[in-house]
C-alpha cells in the first residue's frame, strides 16, 4: 500500500489527469494532490479557500457534532479551527476512484498549544469523498472523523 503523509488543506479546483481506465496509483496522486491543496489553504488560514474546495451542498460529520452543510456553514467552521490554532496532518492510507467520486480514507492528526505554551494531540481516522466537477476539478462532496482510543496508540501522523 503506497502511503503519503503531508499537512491538510489549498483551493480544491485539483487538476490532475486520469487515465481512460484508473489505477490505484491515479487515486492516490489525485488524493494526495487534493490534500496538499486542502492543507496550503488551511496553512494560509484562508477559510474561504478553504470552503471553495467543497461542493456547495457538502457535508462535514465532525465526532460528537452535528453535521456541518454548505459551503458557508463549513467555512465558519474552518476558520475557528484556525482561529483555535490547530495545525492538522493526514496520511492517506486508501484511494479508490468509482467513476466521478474518489473515496479516501487514512489517519488524521491535530497540534494544538493552548495558553500556556503546551502542546496537545489528538488523531484517528478520516473517510473523504470527492466528487468531480463538470470542469474536470475535483471538490469534497463528504467528509468524516473521528478520534482513535489514545490506549497504548500515538496518534500523531508523521509530519515528513
Amino acid at each position: 500500500m503506497r502511503m503519503a503523509t503531508m499537512i491538510l488543506m489549498v483551493p480544491l479546483s485539483v487538476g490532475v489527469a486520469v487515465a481512460e481506465t484508473p489505477t490505484v496509483m491515479d487515486a492516490y496522486a489525485l488524493a494526495n494532490k487534493s490534500n496538499a491543496a486542502w492543507a496550503h489553504s488551511y496553512a494560509l488560514g484562508d477559510a474561504g479557500a478553504v470552503a471553495a474546495g467543497y461542493t456547495d451542498s457538502a457535508l462535514v460529520v465532525p465526532p460528537a457534532a452535528a453535521p456541518i452543510e454548505g459551503q458557508s456553514a463549513i467555512k465558519d467552521y474552518w476558520a475557528q479551527r484556525m482561529a483555535d490554532g490547530q495545525q492538522i496532518y493526514v496520511r492517506v492510507e486508501s484511494a479508490d476512484l468509482r467513476g466521478n467520486a474518489l473515496i479516501q480514507s487514512g489517519v488524521w492528526s491535530v497540534q494544538v498549544t493552548n495558553a500556556y505554551g503546551e502542546r496537545a494531540y489528538g488523531g484517528g481516522n478520516f473517510t473523504r469523498i470527492l466528487d468531480r466537477q463538470a470542469d474536470g476539478s475535483w471538490k469534497i462532496r463528504m467528509e468524516s472523523w473521528e478520534p482513535a482510543s489514545t490506549a497504548g496508540r500515538d496518534a500523531r501522523v508523521s509530519q515528513r
